[in-house]
C-alpha cells in the first residue's frame, strides 16, 4: 500500500527503519490494519492496544485502506 500521499502516516529512515508508521509516533500503520484484521475495534486499538494513536487517524487509515468498520454503539 503506497502511505506517501497520506498526511497521518510518514515515513522517515531514522523512525521505525522507514517503515510508513502513524504521523507522529512509531505505530506502523499497518499494524492498524492487521489489529482490524484480526477483529479488534477501532476503539479498542486506541484504548487498550495503541494509546498514542488517536482514534481519528485509526479511522482516517482504515478508510485510506479501504476497510469498512462499524462504529461502536
Amino acid at each position: 500500500m503506497d502511505w506517501s500521499t497520506r498526511p497521518d502516516v510518514s515515513s522517515d529512515p531514522e523512525v521505525m527503519s522507514g517503515v510508513p508508521v502513524v504521523a507522529g509516533t512509531r505505530v506502523p500503520a499497518d499494524s492498524i490494519i492487521e489489529h482490524v484484521e484480526d477483529g479488534f475495534t477501532p476503539e479498542e486499538i486506541t484504548t487498550e492496544i495503541f494509546p498514542s494513536v488517536p482514534l481519528s487517524r485509526v479511522r482516517r487509515i482504515l478508510e485510506f485502506a479501504g476497510l469498512h468498520v462499524p462504529r461502536a454503539a
